[in-house]
């Protein structure tokens, strides 16, 4: 399974409800779709045999409804709920990833529990929402609105993602542009057949 990517690991959890506005779907439909997710995601953990993904599942989904509460609200300018505070905040108190170094190398970062994952998901949900929130957005596509953080120079970023929504959307245009000039095309070529008409000679 392929899974959409914002660039931020919080907003990527939120992303795996997909279509939300017309008919979610949800990505993480059991562990194995959620370890998936989590090897994509975090591609230089090692995640250990360990880590309970039935708990995770369970504690990981509220925790995305909740971040994905606290984004949307800042989008809208709508003041943040309190019960998906609570959870953030509760989340990101708990135990990260692991870090270490051995003599000459940096050991592989570890994830042992779900606590683990969810801080880090948390912390970098809190980091997305301390950042300028003219630069969290939604996506401009049909059918989309995924929000993202626009981490683009000038603030210029309109899509979830350029391949997906972006090239939609300027495939649509093209193809009506194209349809538009065909169509002034036909029928400036009718005109030139039919020719003026004349005008009728009263009898």
């Amino acid at each position: 399974m392929r899974f959409l990517r914002s660039g931020r690991p919080s907003l990527d959890l939120a992303w795996t409800v997909r279509f939300r506005n017309v008919w979610p779907t949800e990505l993480l439909v059991d562990t194995g779709a959620l370890h998936d997710w989590l090897q994509e995601t975090y591609s230089n953990v090692v995640f250990e045999d360990s880590l309970d993904f039935s708990e995770l599942l369970d504690r990981i989904r509220p925790l995305r409804e909740a971040l994905y509460g606290l984004v949307m609200a800042t989008t809208r300018g709508d003041s943040w709920l309190e019960d998906d505070l609570l959870l953030v905040n509760d989340a990101a108190r708990g135990s990260r990833f692991v870090h270490a170094l051995d003599l000459m190398t940096m050991r592989p970062v570890r994830a042992a529990t779900a606590e683990q994952v969810l801080a880090e998901l948390a912390v970098d949900a809190i980091d997305v929402l301390n950042a300028d929130r003219t630069r969290l957005k939604n996506c401009q596509g049909p059918l989309c609105a995924l929000p993202f953080l626009d981490e683009s120079r000038g603030a210029t970023r309109r899509w979830c993602a350029t391949q997906r929504c972006g090239n939609r959307v300027n495939t649509k245009a093209y193809r009506d542009r194209s349809r538009r000039e065909k169509q002034s095309a036909s029928d400036a070529g009718s005109s030139e057949i039919t020719g003026p008409v004349s005008p009728t000679t009263a009898s």
